[in-house]
């Protein structure tokens, strides 16, 4: 595409005059997804000032959460700390995980040490997603597997409390299928709980985490993504150009405005569907090296 470059910088400027940076300052709606894009962003067009006022809105960010302790993903401090934990992981910053994830460690543990409510069931999910990212890098480790048990434990009650399939929940068990036995137990019994009703639930949610597990279910993958587009599942067309992007699928120039245009009449700066997520992925149309963002959605 001709104009990725000219489209990327738009958003890229938008965000470094401050302009379109978001009050909340977590991952899915908020500054820390911002800082992920332009991470990306300075490493793929060789501009260090992004990767500087990515570090600046981290540190604003982590400042807002300083003294509040909501700990779910899209808002909360699981969600940030896992893509703090990824910016470092990936080299965008050099610091020690231990030492600049040390709240974010403290906070989430006692999380897990007093609370047993099976009705929060997505905040464990993103406490696990945490500890799946964090114990790569961890001097802890010993002590994150303790953590990790017991999300496993947790989702295995959820799940035979209530007999659904949930793509979120499968995900991370696959991904801690080599940490946790249990986790690898817990993964195949919920595996055969998947029926094709459940997709229009969470269409990316499933077409990622069958992406993501392609090698094992390429069937699967091709019957979710047959039936997002009978279906016209995607709302946003941030999605739609994620989903080309990431099977190869051409996408058009006026597809790529409609999307900018749509994030910004609802001033949605996110990952998920806004400009950051729509960033990552033009860039990912143009190197497909950075397709690890999606790790984190």
């Amino acid at each position: 595409m001709e104009n990725i470059k000219t489209f990327l910088s738009h958003i890229a400027d938008g965000f470094y005059s401050e302009k379109q940076i978001p009050y909340f300052p977590g991952l899915y709606h908020g500054k820390i997804g911002v800082a992920v894009f332009l991470c990306h962003y300075s490493r793929w067009s060789q501009q260090e000032k992004y990767n500087d006022f990515a570090f600046d809105l981290i540190e604003e960010a982590q400042r807002q959460m300083k003294g509040k302790s909501p700990v779910n993903y899209p808002y909360g401090l699981s969600g940030m700390g896992t893509g703090i934990a990824y910016m470092v992981q990936n080299k965008y910053f050099n610091a020690n995980p231990d030492e600049i994830l040390e709240d974010f460690d403290n906070i989430l543990s006692k999380h897990m040490s007093t609370f047993i409510d099976l009705s929060s069931f997505k905040q464990t999910i993103g406490i696990g997603r945490y500890f799946s990212s964090r114990i790569k890098d961890s001097g802890k480790q010993d002590k994150i597997k303790e953590i990790i048990e017991k999300v496993v434990l947790l989702i295995e009650l959820q799940l035979t409390r209530t007999p659904y399939c949930f793509p979120y929940a499968l995900d991370l068990l696959y991904d801690l299928r080599g940490i946790s036995e249990k986790a690898y137990k817990v993964f195949e019994e919920n595996m055969k709980l998947f029926d094709s009703h459940y997709i229009k639930d969470d269409p990316w949610g499933w077409f990622n985490f069958f992406y993501k597990t392609q090698v094992l279910f390429s069937e699967k993958l091709v019957e979710v993504n047959r039936n997002i587009i009978a279906n016209s599942l995607f709302e946003a067309q941030a999605e739609r150009i994620r989903r080309d992007i990431v099977t190869g699928k051409e996408v058009e120039t006026s597809m790529v405005q409609r999307a900018i245009d749509q994030a910004q009449v609802k001033g949605d700066a996110g990952l998920l569907t806004g400009l950051s997520g729509l960033g990552l992925s033009l860039i990912c149309l143009s190197d497909k090296s950075h397709l690890t963002w999606l790790g984190l959605i």
